[in-house]
């Protein structure tokens, strides 16, 4: 499968009976489906591990007025063994999936 890099991990957050949530987060583009495909995490130590991620749409309420690309967003959940994530690891997807979420908006 041809991979490319999506981000490099800032943090990780182990949900119990859930996955690890993977920071940074990705503002929700206009119609986001949630979905799930494989990727690929390349460690700093250079190992490189195949996991299921899921993407999924996550609506985070603020205490001050935030604009909605702030309160909405599409966050990265690894789905089964909960291994801790370095800092600095590459999470690789599928180039689709990439233009997705970087996309510039107009």
């Amino acid at each position: 499968m041809n991979h490319v890099e999506l981000l490099r991990v800032e943090q990780s957050l182990l949900l119990a009976d859930r996955g690890v949530v993977l920071f940074p987060n990705f503002a929700a583009p206009d119609g986001w489906i949630d979905r799930e495909e494989q990727v690929a995490l390349h460690h700093p130590d250079g190992q490189t591990v195949l996991r299921q991620g899921r993407f999924q749409l996550t609506r985070f309420q603020t205490s001050v007025p935030a604009p909605v690309e702030e309160r909405s967003r599409v966050s990265v959940l690894l789905v089964g063994p909960t291994d801790p994530v370095p800092v600095g690891t590459a999470l690789l997807c599928s180039p689709t999936l990439a233009h997705l979420l970087t996309k510039q908006r107009h």
